[in-house]
């Protein structure tokens, strides 16, 4: 239930400013980060959670851009 409300929030900042979009991503990497070393004793560095959270929001972007090509276009 938690996700669903994350990846709502992240598609409604799409068309926000890039800042927001980059912030929410990186909220969402650091979240799960903080769980695997509760969960699973297994530290993930700043680095990584940084380059994450920007890789998967640019291949997100990506994503939504040509889903939305593709609807406009007949």
């Amino acid at each position: 239930m938690t996700q669903d409300w994350r990846k709502q929030e992240m598609a409604a900042t799409v068309a926000s400013s890039p800042t927001a979009n980059y912030r929410n991503a990186f909220m969402e990497y650091f979240w799960k980060s903080r769980n695997i070393k509760f969960w699973e004793s297994h530290e993930i560095s700043s680095s990584a959670i940084i380059t994450r959270a920007k890789d998967s929001l640019d291949e997100w972007i990506c994503i939504q851009s040509k889903i939305t090509s593709t609807q406009i276009e007949p």
